[in-house]
């Protein structure tokens, strides 16, 4: 009888032991589908950061040429390359962040301020050419960039003025300035 008892209580072990591995993968599985969806969420947010960083850093680097061609009393021009997703002005030369490139989301309208028409191109410029005059003004024009996925657009716009200004705008499903 004690045999048999012991044999029992083996047998009822193992069965708890397996029961407990199932709970343990089940556990894991929930902590591992967690992770991934909190770090989707940062991806995101990153993403959108990266996106904004580079509109702003396109913007001062306008208004340090802006500068530059007020203060030498030379025209200065910035030219960008949608192909390699470039920029270069003298011996300055930036490439777009990766993940980052000129262009637009599909069916999506500008110029911001003003958005009748579709967006063809990543670049207005004419001939991609910002051009910096000693006067202080800005060529008409806007840059749109956008994220691989082309889910996320921002743009950044020198409008048709006597006065030159920069604006950069988000697109949420419209148009939103953000300066």
């Amino acid at each position: 009888m004690l045999q048999r008892w012991r044999k029992t209580k083996t047998n009822y072990k193992k069965k708890n032991y397996a029961g407990f591995l199932l709970i343990q993968i089940g556990v894991v599985l929930a902590l591992f589908v967690l992770i991934i969806t909190l770090s989707l969420s940062h991806s995101n947010l990153l993403r959108k950061q990266i996106m904004h960083a580079e509109v702003e850093k396109l913007a001062v680097l306008f208004r340090y040429f802006q500068q530059r061609a007020c203060v030498t009393q030379r025209e200065q021009k910035l030219v960008f390359d949608e192909r390699t997703g470039s920029y270069v002005c003298d011996t300055y030369k930036q490439t777009l962040p990766f993940g980052i490139q000129f262009g637009c989301i599909a069916h999506s309208y500008g110029p911001p301020s003003n958005p009748q028409t579709l967006i063809k191109k990543g670049i207005t410029f004419k001939n991609n050419t910002v051009v910096f005059s000693p006067d202080g003004s800005i060529s008409a024009g806007t840059v749109y960039l956008v994220d691989a996925q082309k889910k996320l657009m921002y743009a950044l716009t020198s409008p048709i003025s006597h006065i030159s200004f920069l604006r950069m705008y988000r697109y949420d499903s419209g148009w939103s300035c953000l300066s």
